[in-house]
């Protein structure tokens, strides 16, 4: 039976893990990159400014995404990881009470 504890513990660790890590990539495009596009928009003056600064709030757009994503990854597996840890300590308990005659 400890097996499947320590299975199910290591997963939603490394899932709880993973969102962590999507929140600070998200945090640093919301915050950090687009400070700094701002801050290039208010003294780059010209079209190459500007367009520096539209293709780097793609490119916030884009890690934003790719954060929200990695958060619903890490929802999947908490999910499919409590469903086999219930599927297998249904089976464990299924041949428990097995018994041959």
């Amino acid at each position: 039976m400890g097996k499947i504890d320590i299975d199910l513990s290591k997963a939603i660790g490394q899932a709880e893990e993973l969102e962590r890590i999507s929140n600070k990539l998200s945090q640093i495009a919301k915050q950090n990159m687009s400070d700094s596009i701002s801050n290039i928009y208010r003294n780059w003056e010209g079209d190459n400014g500007a367009e520096f600064c539209r293709k780097g709030n793609v490119i916030v757009e884009d890690i934003d995404e790719l954060a929200t994503k990695l958060n619903s990854v890490a929802a999947k597996i908490k999910v499919v990881a409590k469903r086999t840890y219930d599927a297998e300590k249904k089976i464990q308990d299924i041949a428990m009470k097995r018994t041959y005659e």
